[in-house]
């Protein structure tokens, strides 16, 4: 159904496109019948010296009078560009709401399929260590047994040792909870999904600046956001519980 979907969305908009171009633009035969003259808004016709028939300037109108429309319709113009809409001249209107209807159909179908997958994720038994909410504690959890390591280890060793552990953290635990995006829209919304990624995203900056300050040997500094990445985590963790 979602490759219908597509379809429809897809064939809507070059159809629509289409039809819009020519809302400006209605045959002569209609502009020419308009109960008042219509302005035209770009040169129309083609006379023997290859010069417009008729050029409206910035500050002078042309207006499609019964003898200019008969003197174009002569020399074979089919349309002209005029500054006024009707939909009545508008000969491809019909086109355009069938277009219209055609994305609405597909962003209904898309928004249908995407219910159905999202009720069979959330229902669907997983185990508790692929869950975002294990992927915020384990992080916390990396981040302790770091800074308790760091007291056993070298002091020349710590940079390094929080840039590795820190490798390793973004590419599971962080990575897991990115990846988990589609079940937290699903259970909290885009509302709730914005707030857990505002704290989240803020973890993410204050433990790359860790990683920043450790690759740079200035291990001050790299304490100092690492316990601030922590504490973003912890508080992403308040807020999936309660969002």
């Amino acid at each position: 159904m979602k490759y219908l979907a597509y379809v429809l969305i897809t064939f809507g908009l070059i159809a629509g496109s289409l039809a819009a171009v020519t809302a400006y633009v209605p045959s002569l035969d209609m502009a020419a019948t308009s109960e008042s003259p219509l302005t035209l808004n770009a040169p129309a016709g083609i006379d023997a010296a290859g010069e417009p028939l008729a050029t409206p300037g910035e500050d002078e109108s042309v207006l499609l009078t019964e003898p200019l429309a008969a003197e174009l319709a002569e020399a074979g113009v089919q349309r002209v560009r005029v500054k006024e809409f009707a939909f009545g001249r508008w000969d491809l209107g019909w086109l355009f709401g069938i277009s219209l209807l055609a994305m609405l159909a597909g962003g209904l179908i898309l928004r249908r399929e995407d219910k159905q997958q999202m009720a069979i994720l959330l229902n669907k038994k997983t185990d508790e260590t692929t869950t975002p909410a294990y992927a915020l504690s384990a992080a916390c959890q990396e981040i302790d047994e770091l800074l308790a390591a760091l007291d056993e280890l070298p002091p020349e060793t710590h940079t390094d040792a929080i840039t590795s552990r820190l490798d390793a953290l973004q590419d599971t635990h962080l990575a897991a909870f990115v990846d988990a995006r589609a079940e937290l829209i699903g259970r909290y919304g885009i509302a709730g999904y914005a707030r857990l990624m505002d704290s989240f995203a803020g973890a993410e900056r204050a433990l790359n600046r860790s990683w920043s300050a450790a690759a740079d040997g200035v291990l001050p500094a790299s304490l100092e956001a690492l316990q601030i990445g922590k504490a973003r985590l912890e508080e992403t963790q308040r807020r999936l519980a309660s969002p």
